[in-house]
Parts: structure tokens; sequence; C-alpha cells
């Protein structure tokens, strides 16, 4: 009886160090195929990543594409004569894809509008909060408005067009995009009264912004409209920087920099 009682009791035993090996494979098994099932969606997330990324890309190129071809367009043939036939021509797209960015004529004009004044500004920005003087920083933002607006005619071609428009929306976005700018010229008047580096008694604002402005827009926009016979050259870098140095000479007449 009692041989019987341990033969049972081994068996027993036996038979539970089988079992809890069994359950121990199956967690290990268990574990394994959580691992493979993780590495399969960290692999599959990570392809539909790129993949989004990859549209996103794609799309923001076209719309740079477009906005590019959009001044051009705008630019040659004014806001009434350009099509969204012609944008789509140009860049071999349909016109579907100009409207799927664009839904209206002026959505897309006015963010033309934005994309090349903004880059104007933070140009115009970068020159002001260099290094330097305050009339050396100046003279180096006149430098790069004139060099910008001849690299990118546009941005005269559209003040010139929009500066007297009559149209309330595109006069509060025309105001909208020049406030940015008025405000860089307000902190350089600061600047100037604080450093006592400019004549009080000669600065002028309206005056300079106006000549600023006015000189630039017409020689490059204007001056090929209204002379019979322009040189090829008239924004070549030499006349250029020619350009800029006439304005920056001028400029005494209106803000008066003092010899720091």
């Amino acid at each position: 009886m009692k041989a019987t009682k341990k033969k049972v009791t081994v068996k027993k035993t036996a038979s539970s160090k089988i079992v809890s090996k069994d359950k121990s494979i199956s967690k290990k098994r268990a574990a394994a195929k959580k691992k493979i099932v993780r590495r399969k969606l960290a692999t599959d997330n990570s392809k539909t990543v790129t993949k989004v990324d990859g549209k996103r890309l794609k799309g923001s190129r076209t719309r740079a594409r477009i906005l590019a071809s959009a001044e051009r367009q705008f630019m040659l043939n004014g806001y009434e004569k350009a099509r969204f036939e012609d944008i789509a021509k140009e860049l071999d797209i349909v016109p579907s894809a100009v409207v799927y960015h664009f839904p209206d004529k002026r959505s897309l004009y006015f963010a033309v509008l934005e994309d090349v004044f903004s880059d104007l500004f933070n140009a115009l920005k970068r020159a002001l909060a260099g290094s330097g003087t305050l009339q050396e920083r100046f003279e180096s933002m006149v430098v790069r408005a004139v060099e910008c607006a001849t690299d990118r005619p546009a941005t005269a071609f559209f003040i010139l067009r929009e500066a007297g428009s009559i149209d309330e929306d595109m006069k509060t976005e025309m105001q909208r995009i020049a406030m940015p700018f008025l405000e860089l010229l307000q902190i350089m008047y600061e600047e100037g009264l604080q450093s006592r580096s400019i004549d009080t008694a000669k600065i002028n604002p309206l005056h300079f912004l106006s000549f600023f402005t006015g000189t630039i827009c017409f020689y490059i926009a204007a001056t090929p409209q209204l002379a019979e016979k322009v040189p090829d050259n008239h924004t070549s870098k030499e006349q250029v920087r020619l350009l800029a140095q006439m304005i920056i000479n001028a400029t005494d007449a209106f803000i008066g920099f003092v010899n720091e």
C-alpha cells in the first residue's frame, strides 16, 4: 500500500513537472509571437508613415510649382487674364490639381503675394539684424531689397499694380502685407533715436518709404514699359549696385545718419 501510494505520488510529481514545462514553453512561444507581431506592426507603421510623408512631400512640391507658375502668370498677364488652365498647361498637370490646392483665383493670388513678400521681408529683417552700425546695416538692407526685387521682379510689379487698388479686399490684403515692413522701419527708427545715430531734425519715414519703394519698383517694373529702349543689362549686378548706391546716397535727405 505504501509502495503504491509512493508510486502514485511520484507519478503526480512527474506529471506536474511536464505540465509546468509545457506552460513555460507556451509562455515563451506566446512572448515570441508577441515580439513578431510588434515587429510587424512597427514595420507596417513605418511604411505607412513613409507613404503619407511621401504624399505630403509631393503635395508640397506641387503647391510650390503652382505658386511659381502663378507668379509668372499674374505678373505677365495681370489678375484678370491669368487662368488656371494656363498654369496647369505650363506644369503639365490637370486644372483640377490647381483647384485642389487653391479653390479659386483670389486665394491663389493672395498666396502668391504672401510668398513673394514674405521672402522679401525675411531678407530685409536678416540684413537689419546683422552686425555693424545702424547705418551699415541699413545700407545692407537697401542692397538686399534691390537684389531681391531684381531677382524676383514680380515684387515690383505687384506693388505698382496693387498699391492703388480700389478693391477693398485687395486693399486690406496689401495693408496686411505692408505692416511688417512698416514695423521694421519703426524698429530702425527707434534704435536710431536711442543710439542718437540719426538726425531727428531730418527724419521723415513717409518720404523715405515713398522714395525707397518707388525708386526700386519704377526702375524694375515701369522703366522697361515706358522707355522705348532699355539696355539689356539694366538689371545686371553692376547696375543693381549702382541703383542701391544711389538710394543710399540720397538717404541722408530723409534720415540723416549721424557718424557713429
